[in-house]
């Protein structure tokens, strides 16, 4: 199992992922980067005004699920099963996947389109989303 996380791990840094600690993951969505560049924003923030750059969307179970529902987006075929072994403080957690964010953001910096500010505001993220990939309910500290 150990040596499918290593090579799981590798397989989603390549697609943009971050994985975080034993089980979480982040990744910059489509709308986070619309948003910054001036492209367009999502339904969350058309319709409850949630600001789309500060929007993180993470996994506190990345790897983990339990259902592989046919019409699943998510990368299923990179489950590692339905119970996470080790877990990681939850508060530690958020604290890496928003330093594991920084990173992923770290190109929109000083590109013309990006402004400063929204740049900054979108390093502090104010909604957090489960909408990555494994099925959070897994994760026992929820």
């Amino acid at each position: 199992m150990k040596n499918n996380f290593f090579v799981i791990k590798k397989n989603l840094e390549k697609k943009s992922y971050r994985v975080v600690g034993n089980s979480s993951g982040v990744q910059v969505c489509l709308w986070t980067k619309n948003s910054l560049l001036g492209k367009g924003v999502c339904w969350k923030e058309k319709f409850y005004g949630i600001k789309s750059h500060q929007c993180c969307q993470f996994s506190p179970s990345l790897l983990w699920c339990e259902h592989k529902c046919v019409n699943c987006w998510r990368p299923i075929e990179l489950s590692l099963g339905k119970k996470i072994e080790k877990i990681d403080d939850p508060i530690w957690i958020l604290d890496e996947i928003i330093k594991a964010r920084k990173k992923l953001l770290i190109g929109f910096k000083g590109l013309e389109k990006v402004s400063k500010k929204k740049f900054e505001e979108a390093c502090v993220p104010s909604l957090y989303t489960f909408s990555l990939a494994g099925e959070p309910t897994i994760y026992p500290k929820l």
